[in-house]
């Protein structure tokens, strides 16, 4: 974990020079200039993603250009609306599994989704 610390303050500094579309950096050139490996750099994404290190910017990406920090809503929607897409497939697969899953499982997955985004509070 201390490792993904460390990288994330180093995917912080160099974001900070990607603050638009145009300025975007693809995985493998952002591996690289971190020093670690496409597997390793989706998972400190992931977690800075959750922990939200960028404040009122997010790090959106698409498969055209890369990862870039945008605050602007049209690009955020525009990531949301894949991102969630793959969510979608992942659960619509994983339904009849639920189904016959525990009911411990079940409620644990009921719940996973109660969350208030008004105000933008989680």
């Amino acid at each position: 974990m201390a490792q993904i610390k460390i990288t994330q303050k180093s995917l912080y500094k160099v974001m900070q020079k990607r603050k638009s579309k145009n300025k975007a950096i693809s995985m493998q050139d952002l591996a690289i200039e971190l020093g670690v490996s496409e597997r390793s750099l989706r998972i400190i994404i992931e977690d800075a993603r959750e922990r939200n290190i960028f404040g009122k910017e997010y790090l959106v990406s698409n498969h055209e250009v890369g990862y870039w920090l945008s605050s602007k809503a049209d690009e955020i929607d525009e990531w949301l609306k894949g991102y969630l897409g793959k969510a979608a497939r992942m659960f619509k697969v994983a339904k009849i599994a639920v189904k016959l899953s525990s009911h411990k499982k079940q409620m644990e997955i009921a719940n996973l989704f109660n969350t208030n985004y008004e105000n933008g509070n989680s």
